[in-house]
């Protein structure tokens, strides 16, 4: 099977996704991933296929207009330039993405990637599988990694919900960008205001974890 790993973010992003495509190779999988430009040797040291989808998370944070607008301080002024990276990242994914992925049998991403890799999924009618290595699926077990400190959250009900407000933190601050993305490059009208969650190509397949049992235990629902 010919399957492309989407990884975006730092190292410790990457990483893992590394992991499982090295995983995947050895059970006899072809394996390419689009990742930072950064991540080549990470990639290729491994015996994966690296396909760049730009330059890195770092290169962003620590570039000269952000880091002017950091030393001022302005908060609306670093909303806006991160809006326009993203926008910039999203574009760039999607063209990328388009090309890479035209002849793969499934796509895979975490949180890093998700977002694209469902657009993708969408475009081309591949197959989509998530793949976390954190809890991401809703569940009355435990609240959502945004929330774990937060007492109001300790409960069944609002466990749950915890799920839902943590998926609209990340897609909201992505929304704008996914829009560009998926009418300037896809071609596919925009996704709903709430997210993507709801896309076929998001609840296809089941949901792959990349941690033991004996870490988090596997919620009953």
């Amino acid at each position: 099977m010919n399957i492309a790993i989407i990884a975006l973010g730092s190292r410790g992003d990457v990483q893992p996704y590394v992991a499982l495509g090295m995983g995947l190779k050895k059970s006899g999988h072809n394996i390419k991933i689009l990742t930072h430009q950064n991540f080549k040797e990470l990639v290729n040291t491994n015996g994966l296929d690296f396909i760049s989808v730009g330059g890195s998370v770092q290169d962003i944070a620590q570039g000269t207009d952000m880091s002017k607008l950091l030393e001022r301080g302005n908060f609306l002024s670093i909303i806006s330039q991160m809006k326009k990276d993203a926008i910039n990242g999203a574009l760039a994914m999607a063209k990328v993405g388009m090309d890479a992925c035209c002849n793969v049998d499934l796509i895979i991403s975490g949180v890093g990637g998700l977002f694209a890799g469902i657009s993708i999924s969408e475009k081309l009618d591949i197959p989509f599988m998530q793949a976390y290595y954190i809890p991401f699926t809703p569940t009355k077990a435990f609240p959502s990694f945004l929330f774990l400190k937060i007492p109001f959250f300790n409960n069944v009900f609002f466990n749950r919900f915890s799920y839902f407000l943590a998926r609209q933190v990340i897609w909201q601050g992505y929304r704008s960008a996914d829009i560009m993305a998926r009418r300037q490059v896809l071609g596919l009208k925009k996704a709903s205001f709430f997210g993507p969650y709801k896309n076929k190509y998001f609840n296809q397949n089941p949901v792959l974890y990349g941690f033991s049992p004996l870490v988090i235990s596997k919620p009953s629902d």
